[in-house]
């Protein structure tokens, strides 16, 4: 894609396009899991894409995902492949243990101009069809609603395109980032390539003018794109089960249980009754599997506080879910 962050100087990443596997990696990771004295919970995608175009080929990332499930581990995939639904019955049997959440990036519904901006990913269109298989095989599947580019994408008519398109294709949430990342590396690449894509245009004037040598670089229509964002999750919750995830919601209760082992802490307690009260009132029953899975958005919970949310799911403990924060919708 023209605006991959990984691209950027400080990874000092030589020959960037060049694919490659790491040595022996499949190795590496058995040994690592290994060693670990209880299962872990593993996010992959963050800095390059677990289905690139040699994986059908290779299969190193269906590999490793049976290794994962070897170890009884859990894990998060971030991807623009739509080959992942070649792997629906490694990460159903995961999930027969441990947390499975799969993370589709979709910035736009329109396959033409993704073509364009990310020339070597698979359409939208067909990361769309994955995402539908996956949610239909019963796995915790949703959208990355990012980057949003400025003065491309950053439309209400394309975010909202990307809900709807999310929500027929089962998604059990939608998580934007309205705007762009920059530095030095990588924006030249960026910008330089928006000129060839878009002739004409003045687009790297404009993201010069408007940005300069900032590193986040959020959407000027950020504000509208959110409100229009929000509704739209909204009216979706009851017949798609879209969900709306916001970082004010997420800091609120990690701080709230903070709060709650600081009371466990001065009350002497034995258990984590205070922090187990903080997450049943918080978000009742009916987010407490959604809970578990918080790691699919890079912030995993403590082991000690997933396994205090299975306990209470074990005993059908929980409220009704009817004082969620405005940001966080559950299912």
């Amino acid at each position: 894609c023209l605006y991959c962050d990984s691209r950027s100087s400080c990874y000092q990443i030589e020959e960037f396009d060049t694919v490659r596997a790491k040595a022996d990696a499949l190795r590496i990771l058995r040994d690592d899991l290994a060693r670990k004295v209880r299962p872990a919970f593993i996010s992959t995608g963050s800095m390059s894409d677990p289905y690139n175009p040699f994986e059908g080929e290779l299969e190193l990332t269906r590999h490793a995902l049976e290794l994962i499930d070897a170890y009884n581990c859990g894990v998060a995939i971030a991807t623009k492949g739509d080959l992942i639904a070649r792997d629906i019955d490694i990460l159903r049997s995961i999930r027969a243990h441990s947390a499975v959440v799969c993370k589709l990036t979709v910035t736009t519904a329109d396959d033409a101009l993704a073509a364009k901006i990310e020339p070597n990913a698979p359409s939208p269109s067909r990361r769309l069809a994955a995402l539908e298989k996956l949610s239909g095989a019963g796995l915790f599947a949703g959208v990355l609603l990012m980057p949003v580019l400025p003065f491309l994408e950053d439309s209400v008519e394309n975010v909202l395109s990307v809900v709807d398109g999310a929500a027929r294709a089962g998604a059990k949430f939608v998580y934007p980032a309205l705007g762009v990342t920059m530095r030095q590396g990588q924006r030249e690449y960026f910008l330089d390539g928006l000129e060839r894509a878009f002739p004409g245009q003045g687009l790297k004037a404009r993201y010069l003018r408007q940005f300069g040598e900032r590193y986040q670089c959020a959407s000027p229509r950020a504000g509208a794109l959110w409100k229009a964002f929000a509704a739209a999750c909204r009216e979706r919750r009851a017949d798609s089960q879209v969900m709306l995830w916001g970082g004010v919601g997420k800091v609120r209760l990690l701080l709230l249980v903070a709060a709650g082992a600081v009371l466990d802490s001065l009350l002497g307690l034995s258990e984590p009754y205070c922090r187990l009260a903080v997450i049943w009132f918080y978000i009742g029953r009916e987010g407490l599997s959604v809970l578990e899975n918080y790691g699919k958005l890079g912030l995993p919970l403590p082991a000690f506080l997933a396994g205090m949310l299975r306990q209470l799911q074990e005993r059908g403990e929980g409220g009704q879910g009817e004082n969620l924060p405005g940001d966080v919708k559950m299912n």
